[in-house]
């Protein structure tokens, strides 16, 4: 087993190696690490854990401040170990998928190859090549290791592991969020398999709520919900047009780029939408109609994916985007590409059963097939690699591809800044403010990037412009008061 899974990290490491040369990124990395003040002393630990992520009311994630800080007192601002670090948690996450596939299937030859694609395939660039994807990483190691002791505790009943289980399910919810769909998930495997533990799960809906109740107490449940029912429909609607692009992506991972938020549809009446729901209605009658044909694993991973990207499914909170618009990530998909790895690898061995059967393929052309297959994925994971690891490149990169999204384009005016090319910034802003008027924080940019340039008096116009400023109050304020006192020195 440790010969077999040697070839899985060394392919892993290959794949995501040129990460370990990025440096810090964007406004992520700036507010959680590099201007982070709480990680300068051992002594700010007690604030960590009852202050919001990036010192905001909406996340709440300790574990994942608590890893900076660590390295922080380690390795100083050295970008080279944060990296590194991300890099071994993924591989870890692969070791994970492989115990945990290998209990759900009992069949360990069948986890090595999820364990594998899952290692290699280039979806996790995002989540392992930015600094900022810890979150992703740390919950789903713990994630992962809750899952395989309570599968190995419904096995051996031992109340130990189930105690084991839970630790680490209150873990993975102190990196982030979205762990509580675990106990769904688990929920869902236990009805699938007919089995009669659903007491066992009373103690995870417990940690959830206290989590839940802990965070009001703290103040952190801010999130963005919908004007209205009509609204949070077209959401929801865009994110199941959203799951045909993950399909592919699986399948086909080309055309990968950073944050893919865009609009999709803006009316009940398009085709898209219509389309959409047809698929879906007509998928799940014809799921229905044939369920007692399709195997209990593989509904169990259907049912596994879609639970997992609940928490992004803009169903009750809009993820901060407009209705119609749909608000995607590769990163999305990190655990939700396990049980999609599995269909496909079961799949595929049922195919080149027939294959073989039949004589059309020998079993030395499947294994070159395969290593084909695999090969291309480690070269698409590589070149994925050393676009992250420039954040300049990362972020042409997804231009190119979706110059209509707001958010990327008020990043390329941040570099912009950094590098002291305050015309280039004040463009890259412009077209971030013309694309989400409401946003405040990238009009707030604008005038900074004009007041850079000596123009002071039409900064001051663009922040007349903000009616409200919201949480960047307190930016605004300073800025006009330094453009007016700059403009009176003229």
């Amino acid at each position: 087993m440790k010969k077999n899974f040697l070839l899985i990290a060394v392919l892993c490491l290959i794949s995501f190696s040129p990460v370990l040369w990025g440096q810090f990124k964007g406004l992520d990395d700036e507010l959680s690490i590099v201007n982070n003040a709480d990680l300068r002393h051992v002594d700010s630990l007690p604030k960590i854990f009852t202050s919001g992520y990036f010192n905001g009311h909406d996340y709440y994630r300790p574990l994942v401040m608590a890893s900076y800080l660590v390295e922080y007192q380690l390795f100083g601002l050295n970008p080279f170990f944060y990296n590194l670090d991300g890099l071994l948690l993924h591989l870890f996450n692969a070791w994970m998928v492989f115990l945990v596939v290998g209990l759900l299937l009992d069949d360990r030859r069948k986890a090595w190859w999820v364990a594998l694609l899952f290692a290699v395939h280039p979806l996790h660039w995002e989540a392992v090549g930015n600094i900022s994807g810890r979150a992703i990483l740390l919950c789903a190691a713990f994630t992962l290791s809750a899952a395989w002791f309570f599968l190995r505790y419904l096995k051996e009943a031992r109340p130990s592991l189930a105690g084991l289980s839970l630790a680490c399910f209150t873990l993975a919810l102190l990196s982030k969020e979205s762990a509580a769909v675990l106990i769904v998930v688990l929920g869902l495997y236990i009805t699938l398999t007919r089995q009669n533990r659903w007491l066992a799960l009373v103690p995870f809906v417990a940690v959830a709520a206290l989590n839940f109740w802990w965070r009001l107490h703290l103040g952190l449940s801010q999130f963005f919900p919908w004007a209205n029912a009509a609204w949070a429909l077209l959401g929801f609607t865009t994110f199941l047009k959203g799951i045909f692009t993950y399909l592919r992506l699986i399948v086909l991972p080309y055309g990968l780029y950073f944050d893919r938020s865009a609009p999709l549809l803006m009316s009940f009446f398009s085709g898209g939408f219509l389309l959409t729901w047809a698929v879906y209605i007509g998928t799940g009658t014809g799921a229905w109609l044939l369920r007692r044909k399709i195997p209990v694993m593989v509904l169990f991973c259907v049912g596994w994916f879609f639970i997992e990207l609940l928490p992004v499914a803009q169903i009750v909170t809009s993820l901060g985007v407009h209705a119609g618009q749909i608000s995607l990530a590769e990163h999305f998909l990190y655990i939700p590409l396990i049980p999609a790895l599995i269909v496909v690898v079961i799949a595929a061995d049922k195919i080149f059963e027939k294959i073989e059967a039949r004589g059309a393929l020998s079993r030395q052309a499947v294994r070159l097939l395969a290593a084909g297959l695999v090969i291309f994925l480690v070269m698409a994971s590589l070149q994925q690699s050393l676009y992250a690891s420039n954040e300049a490149a990362m972020l042409k990169r997804s231009l190119a591809a979706n110059p209509d999204n707001a958010r990327l384009q008020a990043l390329m005016g941040r570099l912009y800044v950094q590098k002291k090319d305050f015309a280039a910034a004040e463009g890259s802003f412009r077209k971030a403010v013309t694309l989400a008027p409401g946003e405040a924080r990238y009009r707030v940019s604008l005038g900074r990037s004009i007041a850079d340039q000596g123009r002071y008096a039409q900064a001051l116009v663009e922040y007349n412009r903000i009616p409200d400023p919201g949480p960047w109050k307190a930016m605004l304020e300073a800025n006009i008061r330094a453009a007016r006192q700059l403009l009176d020195k003229k």
